[in-house]
Order: C-alpha cells, then structure tokens, then sequence
C-alpha cells in the first residue's frame, strides 16, 4: 500500500489474472476503472477490505480481502509453504502464466492458452505438446526455456 498526495493506493502485482492492471485509490465504494473492468473496495466485518470487480456485462464479484493488520516475517512462511508444497495447494498442480497487454491479458492455464479482451474470451487454444508451450513462453511471454526444463512442461490432462 502507498500513499500519494495523503490518498492510499493498492498495487496488485498480480495473483490471479483478474488483477487490475493499476493501483487503485482505496477508498470504500469509489468505483474505478483500469480501462478494461471496473473496481470498487468494500469493508467487510470479517475479510477487513474486499476488492469488488465488474467485467463487461456481468455482475459484481470479489477478488481478494485483507486486513490492514502490521505482519512479521514469519507470518508469510506457513502461506509460503502451503502454495508452494501443500498437496490441496491450487498453486502447485499445473502451469499457471498471465501477462497484460494494453488491450488484453494472454494466460496460460495448465495446458490452454486463453486471450481474453473486453473481459471476454477471445482466442482458446488447447496445448498439446511441449515444442507449442516453448514457442509461446518464448515468443508471447518472453521466458527463455532451456532445453533440459522443456519435458516438464507439457501435461496430459
């Protein structure tokens, strides 16, 4: 969180593909808009701020909660682990690689390459080998894949 201008900004680097693409003043109920979607923080008892987006022609929903609560260090060590090692993790089971574009977004989930723009779905390609992940690490996302790593790329689902 940083403040500019004695107002408080939010900048998600990103853990989900839904991520606004700018920081966003955190004011409860001010409804902003990062070109693509629209955003807006309520304040709830229970997750503290909650981070409400609107896509194009579809309803309210929320993305993240958190509190503004100081943490230490070793707070972040069980949540590191879980993601990284716990088997009911959703963050370790299969390749996940997001990148915004000024009009889109382009992931990668698992073994399917979705471009999305206006908040819809404009390209769906099911991956199916390792030569077409490299190729589009490489020449999409620019990640340089080196040869030893490319058999552990491709899944079968």
């Amino acid at each position: 969180m940083a403040s500019l201008r004695h107002k408080r900004y939010v900048c998600d680097v990103g853990v989900r593909s839904e991520s606004p693409r700018i920081p966003l003043e955190l004011t409860e109920g001010l409804e902003q808009s990062d070109g693509i979607s629209y955003y807006r923080y309520l304040k709830d008892p229970f997750y503290g701020w909650v981070l409400m987006q609107k896509e194009k022609e579809k309803p309210w929903k929320p993305l993240v909660g958190f509190t503004e609560e100081e943490q230490l260090d070793v707070d972040y060590v069980m949540t590191s682990f879980y993601c990284e090692k716990h088997p009911d993790s959703t963050f370790n089971k299969f390749m996940k690689i997001s990148i915004f574009t000024p009009d889109s977004n382009l992931t990668i989930v698992g073994n399917t390459f979705k471009v999305y723009r206006n908040g819809k779905v404009e390209q769906y390609k099911k991956l199916r080998t390792n030569n077409e992940v490299v190729e589009l690490l490489e020449n999409v996302f620019d990640i340089h894949v080196p040869e030893t790593y490319h058999n552990f790329l491709y899944e079968n689902e």
